[in-house]
């Protein structure tokens, strides 16, 4: 129920904003025209909608997926499911995500179309493909690892302060300054032309490691252990 509400609240959010946007979007997009002849990077589009508002849908999975490891939800539905992974927890996933994204898209083409109209002319956009596979990337990739570091420390606050430290704080906050352009949002601070190719690989390495994650997920998911921070008494 708690996590029903969340959700409108989130969803009600996203309407307003969008709504604000379109009337005041200079006040959430700045572009610098005094540049000539630049390839824009759509720095807002990314970080509006693959960092805050990745966040707040990771919040909600954390509080939808996380509270059975407390209310002992997941150890009963193993025990009747007898399945190799959490159904239960895979369907809870994947209705949140089907109600995520169409809120992403609007969002998202909201802010590209806002873009294509306030650009000056001298002034190129990133082309659309180009610029959605990056989100994808981003978005793939981090839900993975979220996702990897609830099921193997089962606890929702641990969870939160890794994800926000390593997403949030370091690769968009500190415009990775430690990953640089290897990093998941290395094509927003670190983009080049010359680099477009090197860039792809990166992105394509990252799609693999999210697999990776996510199958690991399963069988974490699959377990009725307790959390890596009990079984180490950390």
């Amino acid at each position: 129920m708690f996590s029903k509400k969340l959700y409108y609240g989130i969803a009600a959010l996203a309407v307003a904003f969008n709504i604000v946007l379109r009337i005041f979007p200079k006040f959430f997009i700045h572009i610098n025209t005094s540049e000539r002849n630049l390839k824009v990077i759509p720095a807002a589009l990314y970080s509006y909608c693959d960092v805050y508002f990745l966040m707040i849908f990771i919040v909600l999975i954390y509080f939808s997926l996380g509270i059975d490891f407390y209310n002992k939800m997941e150890e009963l539905t193993l025990s009747i499911g007898g399945a190799k992974f959490n159904r239960y927890a895979a369907k809870k996933f994947i209705s949140l995500l089907a109600a995520y994204t169409p809120l992403y898209l609007i969002t998202y083409l909201n802010i590209y179309f806002l873009y294509k109209v306030m650009l000056p002319k001298n002034q190129v956009l990133l082309s659309f493909s180009e610029m959605f596979f990056y989100s994808l990337v981003s978005n793939i990739f981090i839900l993975s690892f979220a996702l990897f570091i609830l099921f193997l420390t089962r606890d929702i606050p641990v969870s939160m302060v890794i994800i926000t430290s390593v997403y949030l704080i370091e690769e968009h906050l500190w415009r990775a300054q430690i990953t640089k352009q290897y990093g998941i949002l290395g094509h927003i601070y670190y983009y080049n032309d010359s680099f477009v190719k090197v860039l792809i690989i990166i992105k394509a390495a990252y799609l693999i490691c999210a697999g990776i994650l996510f199958a690991i997920t399963l069988k974490l998911s699959s377990r009725k252990n307790t959390s890596l921070l009990a079984r180490y008494k950390l």
